[in-house]
């Protein structure tokens, strides 16, 4: 106990010193932690923004990968393929659409079909010179 001070007396003086302490100590935690705070709490937003951007973007793609599916399976569905169709080697190569457009109506021609395609075209490459070409194996 300080000289000179009775008991209450130096209660109360320890109670002010608290006191002024601990609104000393918060006055620095509020000057410190409200930036830390806010700025925890600008980055949550951002991390939300961003997150509900790419997931708009991702359900927007999502959509449009969708249709486009879709789209597809119909084309597919609609989709005719000819294998084995002789490939003509002796016009000129701007003829053999003409004659392949022509083939591929014979065979539709031949099996009835009410359809008429609104796309030909040979898939792989084109077998000149081959040995098959000439008959020999």
């Amino acid at each position: 106990m300080a000289l000179g001070m009775d008991s209450e007396t130096y209660a109360k003086l320890r109670a002010d010193i608290r006191a002024d302490l601990r609104e000393e100590i918060m006055a620095e935690v509020r000057q410190q932690l409200i930036p830390m705070v806010r700025a925890l709490v600008q980055e949550v937003m951002d991390n939300v923004k961003s997150t509900v951007a790419a997931t708009q973007f991702d359900q927007g793609t999502h959509y449009l990968t969708a249709v486009q599916q879709a789209e597809e399976k119909e084309i597919r569905e609609r989709s005719v393929v000819l294998v084995g169709v002789n490939e003509v080697t002796d016009v000129p190569r701007r003829n053999r659409n003409n004659v392949d457009c022509e083939t591929v109506l014979d065979i539709f021609d031949t099996i009835n079909s009410d359809s008429v395609p609104h796309q030909i075209f040979r898939m792989g490459s084109q077998q000149e010179g081959s040995a098959l070409e000439h008959g020999r194996s």
